[in-house]
């Protein structure tokens, strides 16, 4: 309980049983060469005299082992550091309140859903003991919802710890308070903005809220003093505040400064969108996507503020920028009401316009909306010609021409397929390229020539490749299974699907992932396994029901041939049968049965690498 470290040596002579012992020379002698465990809790506010203590007294007394309990390691020579986590919420976490509460209603036993409601309870205070002691105690006089309705302002409901325990233990608001008084201004400062991250940050994020200079050692402090937890992302570092600490940061931010770096917040967001958007068509796709899947979370909270205050500009350049990760991610439905928003907040002329509108076509087309999506490229189509914007020309002539073949037209798609060629030629982009010639391929297989459909598919895949354009690559190999299904050699088809199922599966893109899934259980069914394709359509069904997308609906040209190649050869409950029991399988077991028929079929039969997925 010391708050002064000059009698600390003596304080700890007392406890020992050495009372004359009051400097850390009289204490080592004290101690000698005994075989002893001395044990130091609460060490943060005295951190640097209890670290001149330890290294006095392990350095003369060669049989002490120490333990400290602290916020912040005393580092000093030899000190090993165990972090104290979280409780888990279901398990001990859960345990402790029902203990707790228990111990106030006596006979009290929580029933099945009760346990559920305190394990929620003790998630939203990330598993912290003291918090889950302070909630319990409330249940004296509020119930389980109440407790955790009440937890929307945790601050006034934790508020009521026991008399005699330490001050800093009798509401949550003070066990912090004790802890950021620890803190210099600067790291004050960078704590109370980093409260505006949600889901973590990293530690570039983390420099936009500072003052200017490398923040690094004000967020390492933060890390010492156990206010700021690190994570590993995928072999990235990121950055955590429990959810207790971010709203006691969030609320020592004044209205005016919250709204200040708030605004950082939504720079930082629009950048780092804008940044991964020209990086997610490239050969670090996959690492840019898992980034921004990390922050999902930050982005939600970018666009709310956004639209909170007006910032209808930045809210368009977000959502328009992310359009494509929503797109690989399966998130199309969130998208898509960002995006409605955004475009809803801004006049007909804004010059973003084109570039969103192209983003929420290609989801709505994901959505199994091609008709929508048609008339978004139309409306981007004939801004980006009033304004001379190629890039969206380029962008936007390709999908007008898909979406045409799409709603039975491909005579007019190859007219305008013509006419995007020399946009996409004027826009210099390679990726912008591939994805017109990916679209030419498919458009000649619907208009009946799959064996040409092939060859442009070829030199498609072989531009994507080079550029990095992982999803044009996997898209010319999706066309071209079905291609071979055109052409009736269904164990080609099995094999080239099965390729992409198992190359997908690597990549964050579960949309894609799925369309495979589906090409390649109808393709078993014409190769002679419609049992087996139809345990993937019910894996396929289940698992994109539970991403809220539909391969089928996608695809409303060649969706249904998928499943009549399964159905048509089954009996009908023997069919349903086979997907109810797909339904249970996981995406692992998918890719596991696709990796069965890579190794099991026979060798190519003479395409180019590039429609082959050979890559590892």
């Amino acid at each position: 309980e010391l708050t002064d470290p000059s009698p600390l040596a003596g304080v700890v002579g007392a406890a020992i049983g050495a009372p004359l012992a009051a400097s850390p020379d009289a204490l080592a002698a004290a101690v000698g060469d005994r075989a002893a465990l001395l044990i130091l809790d609460n060490c943060e506010h005295l951190v640097d005299a209890v670290a001149a203590l330890a290294e006095t007294l392990l350095s003369r007394c060669p049989n002490l082992r120490l333990l400290a309990t602290s916020r912040e390691p005393l580092a000093v020579p030899g000190e090993v550091t165990f972090e104290a986590r979280p409780l888990d919420p279901a398990g001990p976490a859960a345990e402790l309140f029902a203990e707790r509460a228990a111990a106030i209603r006596p006979g009290w036993r929580p029933d099945p859903a009760e346990r559920e409601l305190i394990a929620a309870i003790c998630r939203e205070l990330d598993g912290l003991p003291l918090a889950i002691e302070l909630a319990a105690a409330q249940t004296r006089v509020l119930s389980l919802a109440q407790v955790a309705e009440g937890l929307h302002d945790r601050f006034a409901l934790l508020a009521s710890g026991p008399r005699t325990g330490p001050e800093r233990h009798r509401s949550l608001e003070a066990v912090i308070e004790s802890s950021t008084a620890l803190l210099d201004a600067g790291q004050r400062r960078l704590f109370a903005r980093l409260g505006l991250f949600e889901g973590g940050f990293d530690l570039e994020g983390a420099q936009w809220l500072g003052d200017g200079g490398s923040v690094l050692p004000a967020l390492t402090a933060l890390v010492t003093k156990s206010l700021v937890t690190v994570e590993e992302a995928g072999g990235l570092r990121r950055y955590r505040m429990l959810e207790s600490l971010r709203r006691y940061a969030l609320r020592s931010l004044t209205p005016g400064e919250r709204r200040r770096w708030a605004d950082r917040h939504l720079e930082w967001a629009v950048r780092l969108a804008e940044t991964a958007e020209r990086r997610l068509r490239s050969f670090d796709g996959d690492q840019w996507m898992r980034r921004l899947r990390h922050e999902q979370a930050n982005v939600r909270v970018a666009l709310a503020h956004a639209f909170a205050t007006g910032a209808h500009d930045a809210a368009l350049r977000l959502a328009a920028a992310l359009s494509w990760c929503w797109y690989r991610a399966g998130l199309m439905r969130e998208g898509l009401d960002w995006l409605t928003r955004a475009l809803d907040g801004t006049p007909p002329d804004h010059p973003g316009r084109g570039h969103a509108l192209v983003g929420r076509a290609l989801l709505r087309y994901l959505a199994g909306d091609p008709f929508g999506g048609n008339e978004d490229v139309l409306a981007a189509s004939a801004l980006a010609e009033r304004a001379g914007d190629v890039e969206v020309l380029a962008r936007a002539l390709p999908y007008r021409a898909y979406f045409l073949q799409l709603t039975g037209d491909p005579a007019r798609a190859q007219r305008v397929l013509d006419e995007a060629l020399r946009w996409v030629d004027a826009c210099g982009l390679p990726w912008v390229e591939c994805e017109l010639l990916m679209v030419r391929g498919q458009i000649s297989r619907v208009a009946g020539d799959p064996e040409l459909a092939i060859a442009q598919l070829v030199r498609a895949a072989d531009i994507a490749e080079a550029c990095g354009h992982d999803w044009a690559y996997c898209s010319c190999l999706w066309i071209a299974a079905k291609a071979a299904m055109d052409l009736g050699q269904a164990d080609r088809a099995v094999r080239q699907a099965a390729r992409l199922v198992v190359h997908l599966d690597a990549t964050e893109d579960i949309t894609s992932w799925l369309a495979g899934a589906h090409v390649l259980a109808g393709a078993l069914g014409m190769a002679g396994r419609a049992l087996e394709g139809a345990l993937l359509l019910g894996a396929v069904g289940a698992i994109g029901a539970r991403v809220g997308y539909s391969p089928a609906a996608m695809d409303p040209l060649d969706g249904p041939r998928n499943v009549a190649a399964v159905r048509s050869r089954l009996e009908v409950a023997t069919c349903d049968e086979a997907m109810a029991m797909g339904a249970s399988l996981s995406r692992e077991d998918v890719t596991r049965t696709a990796r069965r028929f890579v190794d099991g079929l026979p060798g190519d039969d003479g395409d180019r690498a590039a429609i082959r997925a050979d890559r590892s």
